[in-house]
């Protein structure tokens, strides 16, 4: 978050996701509205990390992995004793509630070096007058002349709370809490006097213009806020010149702490992402994320990598030091590590008054031109993959998942199969029966031609009809001027259904990619203070992070997606702290199509890991399930 100055110093930095491609980053210090909740107590949930698909370079035997498929071995708690809690900040405005304050506890105890609860990880004897601690992992020895104190453990921690329970507000509250300390820390490594750093104000290092930030403007800072993209950037940059670019203010220096929003974003350590955010020094780490396990066990030991990447002892090297155990299929380390280092509570054991969420089934089967095109399709698939071998090449892999988003497509509306589609935006094809120009014979031809494109042609699937009825002002479902959204992951779906209900004079307003931060914002307003829009479009990759639509009680799914997570994280905009209202989530679902088959992939993949994404790894059990059928 913060900055101190030159070769060393500075206070925080804070990484979030953008929420498009080129938008500015979100701020961590924005006042974040908790709602009217009651303060509640209650357990803290175990994390069920479930564990799959162990990172490849631990060459796990069958027979080990195995052992990480049983029940018995697969509930990972995480968390300790949280009945201690930590009063608001006075500068806080919002109330914390009960799950807060003791989020907020936990997190200051795991910054201490000398952590009370780090005594889990040792054990401590007396040899001749010495106290001597023993590292329950790694069986590090280490002798220390204060009996008092516990050896140093990684200044940090994993706040994975779920998604809407408020991780912002307990890292905003954590900041808070230890501003004198971190002005402390800049102090004492900074070469300007005391008096030359006023400890004020938020910096955006974002964008082209963060090269022309001067030397004042960052020493004003109290918080950076930046994106893993400018992140990794900048480290390109660094490693391209083997020195520090001139303008570059992230490398270098020692942070007093630095926050990862979205952590799971650096789970795969081999990317540049991974290695830049690794190259940042800090003094302490906190990683917020709700999807701490989104593939495999690798995704957790990214994490604890990231927590104790600058410190140099031995026993803190938690990965290095687990890999020996894991490789003998025993988690009993990782788990005792979890228990001191991650945090994770659901909104149904930490707010028992939070609004319910049902998820329903609609089942839309294809209507009879899509089904005849959707089982050419599938006839082709067939005989390119019908006769596979477990031992065919990876080379295929593209052209297999070539024909599942073809399939896909289809069991939404056919014309998602047909590349020409791109051309359905901005009005480019009407609602209307129209000559288009057929664009797939350009340049073949002096003459253009036509073809007509006939309202139900481009905008008529049963998932639409049903949609539409549903979604329709008089129906029972948006009664009392009920917000609703409706999720895609493609945006050219979108378009179809825009088309729709424009036909059908229902009012909706379009939130995507192609859309700056303040055109999103704006969007929102809109749809919030609206009472004449309740419909909102909404694509998955842009709605799934950092938005809250708490003023929307519906939400409609219109395909199931590769990884569950995006599905959680798209509903979980609605189904958050502020929402007043059950929420209703609506799953469409297309039977007897590859559809049926991805749900049935993923209920497997659920058994194994909390929550999982489909990659180019798991296509020979899509194509198991899709033959088997």
């Amino acid at each position: 978050m913060s900055v101190n100055r030159h070769q060393e110093g500075k206070r925080y930095v804070s990484l979030r996701v953008n929420r498009h491609q080129a938008a500015k980053t979100y701020t961590l210090m924005s006042n974040q509205h908790q709602g009217q909740c009651k303060r509640t107590s209650g357990p803290h949930e175990h994390l069920g990390c479930q564990l799959a698909n162990l990172p490849q370079e631990l060459t796990i035997s069958q027979a080990v992995d195995h052992n990480y498929r049983d029940p018995q071995l697969l509930n990972i708690p995480s968390g300790c004793d949280l009945s201690p809690i930590y009063p608001s900040p006075h500068i806080i405005k919002s109330q914390l509630l009960q799950h807060q304050a003791q989020g907020l506890a936990f997190m200051i105890d795991r910054e201490s070096p000398y952590s009370i609860s780090g005594k889990a990880l040792w054990t401590q004897t007396t040899i001749n007058g010495t106290c001597v601690w023993k590292h329950k992992v790694s069986g590090i020895e280490i002798e220390l002349s204060q009996t008092s104190n516990v050896p140093e453990t990684p200044r940090g921690s994993i706040l994975a709370d779920d998604m809407g329970l408020g991780k912002s507000l307990q890292a905003i509250c954590l900041v808070a809490c230890s501003l004198k300390e971190a002005q402390l820390f800049s102090t004492q490594t900074s070469n300007l006097p005391n008096s030359s750093l006023p400890f004020h104000g938020t910096l955006l290092y974002h964008g082209p213009q963060r090269h022309t930030i001067s030397e004042k403007q960052m020493e004003a800072a109290n918080i950076l806020i930046t994106s893993y993209e400018i992140v990794r950037s900048d480290f390109n940059e660094y490693n391209k010149n083997f020195s520090l670019p001139k303008r570059s203010w992230l490398f270098g220096r020692i942070w007093f702490r630095v926050i990862l929003d979205e952590a799971h974003s650096i789970r795969t350590t081999e990317s540049k992402t991974h290695m830049a955010i690794q190259a940042l020094k800090k003094e302490r780490s906190l990683c917020l994320t709700g999807t701490p396990l989104q593939n495999s066990l690798h995704d957790i030991m990214a994490l604890l990598n990231f927590l104790c990447c600058n410190l140099k002892t031995p026993h803190n090297n938690w990965p290095k030091i687990l890999k020996p155990h894991l490789q003998q299929g025993n988690i009993n380390q990782l788990q005792l590590i979890l228990r001191h280092v991650m945090l994770r509570r659901t909104k149904k054991l930490s707010l028992t008054n939070f609004p319910d969420i049902t998820h329903h089934k609609i089942k839309s089967p294809l209507n009879l031109p899509a089904q005849r095109y959707y089982d050419i399709q599938f006839i082709k698939f067939m005989k390119d993959f019908g006769n596979i071998n477990p031992s065919i090449q990876p080379n295929r892999e593209r052209s297999f998942f070539s024909y599942l988003h073809s399939l896909r497509g289809i069991c939404d509306h056919p014309l998602l199969a047909d590349p020409t589609l791109s051309i359905i935006k901005d009005g480019q094809l009407s609602p209307n029966p129209t000559e288009q120009p057929d664009t797939q014979f350009a340049g073949k031809s002096s003459q253009t031609i036509t073809h007509c494109i006939p309202y139900e042609v481009c905008c008529q699937s049963n998932k639409i009809q049903k949609l539409l009825k549903m979604v329709h002002p008089e129906s029972p479902l948006m009664a009392n001027s009920t917000k609703a959204v409706v999720f895609s992951t493609w945006t050219r779906f979108l378009d179809l259904i825009g088309i729709a209900l424009e036909q059908h004079q229902i009012s909706f307003l379009r939130l995507d990619g192609s859309l700056n931060s303040k055109m999103q914002d704006r969007c929102l307003e809109n749809f919030k203070q609206s009472t004449n829009t309740c419909l909102l479009l909404a694509s998955l990759q842009t709605a799934g992070v950092g938005l809250n639509i708490t003023h929307a009680s519906v939400a409609f799914i219109m395909e199931p997606h590769w990884n569950p997570t995006a599905e959680a994280q798209a509903f979980d905009r609605l189904h958050r702290i502020g929402q007043t209202k059950p929420v209703q989530v609506f799953h469409f679902i297309t039977p007897d199509t590859i559809e049926e088959r991805i749900l049935q992939v993923q209920e497997r993949k659920k058994q194994l890991i909390e929550s999982t994404i489909l990659t180019t790894t798991d296509w020979r059990e899509l194509l198991e399930a899709i033959l088997s059928s």
